[in-house]
């Protein structure tokens, strides 16, 4: 049995230098980079941030660099970083037309079951004749009370 202290292991040959034309870049910093001027900046009527401007921590150069970036026509940063809408979408179609219908008669509480059934579509719901509305309601778990009005009225208030 050969021991490990006795085996020996070839030499590896030192590494040599790399050319300078071969070398890579030096890595920058995020700092540095939020720094550098793009192009888009140049654009924007906002200055860019001095180099001393930036925090040590990464919320304050993600901050920079978002502001630096195209306002948007849908959403706007909030000091906290937060991104929201600019104005709430309008209720135009899905389940939130159907929602809010269903709230305009009372029933709101089925607005879960209306979306789980697939019952998305405002319109085609608006279509539907009176026995279709019983097997919807039948489908999306009324209570028969509710299933009655729902039925004879549909999305009309009574």
């Amino acid at each position: 049995l050969i021991s490990m202290a006795t085996a020996t292991t070839p030499r590896r040959a030192e590494k040599r230098p790399l050319e300078a034309a071969k070398a890579p870049p030096p890595k920058r910093r995020s700092s540095e980079i939020s720094a550098v001027p793009s192009p888009l900046s140049a654009s924007s009527s906002s200055a860019p941030a001095s180099p001393s401007s930036f925090g040590a921590s990464s919320g304050a150069a993600s901050a920079s660099s978002a502001a630096s970036s195209p306002p948007s026509r849908l959403f706007k940063l909030l000091p906290d970083g937060r991104t929201v809408h600019r104005e709430p979408p309008l209720p135009t179609g899905g389940i939130a037309a159907v929602a809010e219908a269903l709230a305009r008669i009372g029933l709101q509480a089925y607005a879960a079951a209306f979306d789980a059934e697939g019952y998305d579509d405002i319109e085609y719901l608006r279509g539907l004749d009176a026995a279709e509305r019983a097997e919807v309601a039948t489908e999306t778990g009324m209570k028969p009370g509710h299933a009655g009005r729902f039925v004879k009225f549909g999305f009309e208030p009574p």
